[in-house]
């Protein structure tokens, strides 16, 4: 097939569709080219941090385990509406997690207990923490003072 050079003024977009799909089928490896592009775009951009995501998830298990083990040992003391508790090894079974829980230490808790147990989960909530060893003002301020 012969093609005429395309209308002056108009440049490639006045080419024929004829001789858009001739040039598109001419090469099999044109598709071939871009899918390979395409991957190696994709595996620039997911490839290396995925080992950086299993290295951080490696690093904040760690923490969490190092968190619950000095929450045991030392103990986590909270106060919520004028009580003091020792939460500390309820850490690990906190089901907002143990980062929040243990963000709370040494602390008048009330509030965030208030605002994050609201409804039926108050309730269980309360309960919870009703079954936690209590503490004196004493003791909270001796394990808080360090």
């Amino acid at each position: 097939l012969a093609s005429s050079p395309p209308a002056r003024g108009r440049g490639l977009a006045a080419s024929s569709e004829e001789e858009v799909l001739q040039r598109s089928v001419a090469s099999p490896w044109s598709g071939l080219a871009v899918g390979a592009l395409l991957g190696l775009a994709l595996f620039s951009v997911v490839g290396p941090s995925a080992p950086a995501r299993a290295d951080q998830m490696e690093d904040y298990m760690e923490k969490q385990l190092e968190l619950k083990r000095a929450a045991t040992r030392k103990g986590c003391f909270i106060k919520v509406e004028g009580s003091y508790y020792n939460v500390g090894k309820f850490l690990s079974s906190h089901r907002g997690g143990t980062q929040v829980l243990a963000a709370a230490c040494c602390t008048d808790a009330t509030s965030k207990f208030q605002q994050s147990h609201q409804g039926f989960a108050a309730n269980n909530a309360r309960e919870t923490l009703n079954s936690m060893p209590a503490a004196s003002e004493q003791e909270f301020a001796k394990q808080c003072s360090r």
